[in-house]
């Protein structure tokens, strides 16, 4: 119990250091990240309390099936919260990268890019974590690989047209 305690007066300690350096040095881009990253590494640190408790608790008492899961649970809790603190970072650059370009170049970058990049990170990022998390519990995952490689060959050839387009018009932007 004291380890999520101490564990999160570290973290708020660390992230607030962090979040007023940047805001003291211009770097308010990076001081909203650091501050949406925050409740993430709490939970982070407070599932590793229970953790050690519930290892704490299940070594003397010899509770084999706990002691096999609990390491399993671990990981996958933590892939989740990464997955959780990943989709934060993508909602607070969504937000706050317009605002960034215009102060730096002073034109606001195309808002339906701005759009669709969040959503493609977005996906990219619950596919990894999904297929991460389905490693850890020991499904096999060369199907659903081999799946998503057929299926981006296919979308690939399907979308040929607007990629050309897109790439075209980023050249000439």
């Amino acid at each position: 119990f004291l380890i999520g305690i101490a564990g999160t007066a570290v973290a708020r300690a660390t992230i607030g250091i962090l979040v007023r350096w940047s805001d003291n040095h211009g770097k308010t881009f990076r001081a909203a990240i650091f501050g949406r990253l925050l409740t993430p590494v709490i939970i982070a640190v407070w599932g590793l309390a229970i953790y050690f408790i519930a290892l704490a608790l299940a070594t003397p008492l010899q509770l084999v099936t706990l002691l096999g899961i609990l390491p399993v649970a671990l990981k996958v809790y933590i892939l989740l919260v990464i997955a959780w603190a990943a989709l934060r970072i993508v909602a607070v650059t969504e937000r706050a990268y317009p605002a960034h370009v215009r102060a730096t170049r002073g034109a606001l970058p195309d808002p339906m890019l701005v759009d669709a990049l969040g959503k493609i990170t977005r996906i990219l990022v619950v596919a990894i974590i999904g297929l991460m998390v389905l490693r850890v519990l020991n499904f096999s995952i060369a199907s659903l690989l081999a799946f998503g490689g057929v299926a981006g060959i296919a979308v690939g050839f399907a979308a040929q047209g607007v990629t050309a387009n897109l790439f075209g018009a980023l050249v000439v932007y």
